[in-house]
């Protein structure tokens, strides 16, 4: 395509190239074009292309209208329609191209936000939570324990009243009972559940469990909260009985077993009827680790 200055040329210099004669029917045929038609690039073409059969039928010693082959309706209808179409045309074309920079600048700005989010920790700690904190280099973690132990009163006789309940809360981090159960052989179990808080910047987390990652790159854990139930003056150690770190975003899942294993014998635990009674139980937390993750 001809720059549109070029093209004005060009039709400049033809004109002066013109006789009056041949010069008035251009300039009629321009008049009509442009009372029809915006004045576009597509419009200027058809006129330097008047203005080239105008000029060949000067040439030719034939006469300005010659052009037209004997329908003038016929031959500006046909001026017009291609003028109008080519303007479409060239309309849709940039419509196109517009949409496609669009779609590319909004790409372009999507790409950099998730380059930016994933550099910034953003999109690892909303998909993984903290095992993203735990797991990534760009965290460092530090560790606290807590001296003194954290207790709640459980009712063994109705196992459900317990669930709930919160041991710990600090305003930040809490320890709740996700669950209590008695199982075939009539062992007590509590389920914990660990909840602390975590974003972009770091996070926090109260918990038995503590989390640390090994030369390797390889998250390991430790059970180093102990667990005692107290009932009737005497006080039992309990023992673990599943742990499951960071099974959640915002913390862990462990499992104490309130009784020890001598208290079962054959099957039968030994203090079962006089739970049934009195199921009033007191359980300690001991032990208790609170981890901490910081950005480098």
């Amino acid at each position: 395509m001809k720059h549109k200055y070029g093209l004005n040329q060009e039709i400049i210099n033809l004109k002066k190239q013109l006789d009056k004669d041949y010069l008035n029917e251009y300039q009629f045929l321009c008049k009509q074009l442009k009372q029809d038609s915006e004045m576009s690039t597509e419009a200027k073409k058809a006129c330097l292309g008047v203005l080239t059969l105008l000029y060949k039928a000067q040439s030719e010693n034939q006469e300005p209208k010659s052009i037209y082959n004997g329908n003038f309706q016929n031959f500006y209808n046909k001026l017009l329609e291609k003028t109008l179409t080519n303007d479409i045309n060239n309309l849709e074309k940039t419509d196109r191209k517009n949409i496609i920079i669009v779609l590319l600048s909004v790409l372009i700005v999507i790409l950099i936000s998730v380059f930016i989010c994933t550099e910034n920790g953003v999109i690892g700690t909303i998909a993984n939570g903290m095992s993203y904190l735990q797991s990534n280099s760009n965290y460092a973690s530090s560790y606290k324990k807590l001296q003194a132990p954290v207790e709640i009163e459980l009712n063994l006789a109705n196992l459900e009243s317990n669930i709930g309940k919160e041991i710990y809360q600090d305003g930040q981090c809490k320890i709740i009972i996700s669950n209590i159960e008695k199982d075939l052989n009539n062992e007590y179990k509590v389920i914990f559940r660990s909840i602390g808080t975590y974003d972009k910047n770091g996070g926090r987390l109260v918990s038995p469990i503590k989390h640390y990652v090994t030369q390797g790159k390889h998250q390991k854990y430790d059970l180093e909260g102990n667990l005692k139930t107290t009932y009737q003056r005497t006080t039992y150690m309990g023992s673990w009985s599943a742990i499951c770190p960071l099974i959640y975003k915002d913390g862990d899942q462990f499992t104490y077993s309130l009784f020890p294993i001598k208290l079962y014998e054959n099957g039968t635990f030994l203090l079962q009827d006089k739970l049934q009674k009195d199921g009033n139980v007191k359980v300690s937390l001991e032990g208790l680790i609170e981890t901490t993750w910081m950005k480098n």
